[in-house]
């Protein structure tokens, strides 16, 4: 495992961190064995960042997590949460965004979290498109939830604050991110769409995060990559079967929602050049092409079993892509979306 550092208390974190949400559904649906077995390989492994949130399972991820940390007596393991505003609480942001994180305290067994970060998206207005996950202005972001969550950093509930970018908009993040206050954003960044980092014509506006990259750079903020395999379209099985090759165990919106697996299963099947097995999956290139990004801190997986953290963890150990892979990459890439 490789480690970069991150903030000016120096925060190191493996390459590869342990996701926790729905779409992998592991520490939301699986057995305690399984559950203990992916987290316990990812530790003997250098992982050492565990990413979660209040929503994820209604609670039940951090529920998880929490006990097999404990179990597993990883002290030292790094976890980053997300506070999570519901719809019928935006009258009182700032009250929820502490009593969001004092339950995740509470669930996740522990006195702080190392990264607290913001979940819901931020837009200019309500999102028409996911009732469930209201959408919060960069206004009350900073005059509602920001004053909450520097008050539990200065309280040492946290180390670092961040953005859960996933359904925002891009010149919405970067209002936010002008306050400097923040030192982490989620930020969706994969082969299937590289706009938070390089023009990508065409892409819809929906999941267009043009610009995200150079702001991160510009207020010393750093990146960790959500939905490194698009969502679960770039594995071999999805690849070849559809969403019949989806885990099992997977849940959340990539099996529910046709509207957006079906283009990423689209676009991820112009980069089966790279799924050369045995040498080369097509996920293990993936994670590779991610991590080429000096401004990405950590790329959050989402396994279903111990497989899939091998893809990932064999992306590490191999290094950049070759040349004339990243070459084909930006021929690709050149061609929108």
């Amino acid at each position: 495992m490789r480690y970069r550092s991150i903030g000016k208390d120096p925060l190191k974190l493996s390459e590869i961190a342990f996701g926790t949400g729905d779409n992998a559904g592991t520490m939301v649906h699986g057995s305690s064995r399984d559950q203990i077995a992916l987290v316990e390989f990812a530790l003997e492994n250098g992982i050492n960042l565990f990413d979660t949130s209040a929503a994820y399972g209604k609670g039940a991820a951090e529920v998880n997590i929490g006990r097999v940390l404990a179990d597993l007596g990883a002290k030292d393991a790094h976890v980053t949460t997300k506070a999570f505003i519901p719809p019928h609480d935006f009258a009182r942001i700032g009250e929820k965004v502490t009593e969001s994180l004092e339950d995740s305290l509470f669930r996740l067994r522990r006195d702080h979290v190392d990264i607290l970060l913001l979940h819901n998206p931020i837009r200019h207005a309500i999102n028409p498109e996911n009732p469930l996950i209201r959408a919060i202005t960069p206004a009350e972001v900073i005059h509602e939830a920001l004053p909450a969550l520097l008050k539990a950093k200065e309280a040492g509930k946290c180390r670092m604050l961040g953005l859960a970018c996933d359904e925002s908009e891009a010149d919405q993040v970067i209002q936010v991110l002008d306050t400097g206050a923040f030192s982490m954003i989620n930020l969706t960044y994969n082969l299937a769409n590289p706009s938070a980092a390089r023009p990508f014509a065409g892409v819809p506006a929906a999941i267009d995060f043009s610009g995200l990259f150079e702001a991160a750079e510009r207020h010393d903020a750093w990146i960790s990559v959500v939905r490194p395999l698009a969502g679960g379209a770039l594995v071999g099985p999805v690849l070849e079967h559809g969403l019949e090759g989806i885990h099992d165990l997977s849940r959340g919106y990539f099996r529910m929602m046709p509207q957006v697996h079906e283009p990423m299963i689209r676009l991820a099947r112009r980069y089966d050049f790279l799924n050369r097995l045995p040498e080369q999956p097509i996920a293990q290139a993936a994670y590779q092409y991610i991590l080429q990004q000096p401004r990405v801190a950590t790329v959050i997986g989402g396994f279903s079993e111990v497989a899939h953290m091998k893809d990932a963890l064999a992306a590490v150990e191999a290094g950049p892509l070759s040349p004339s892979d990243n070459e084909r990459i930006e021929r690709t890439h050149e061609a929108g979306y």
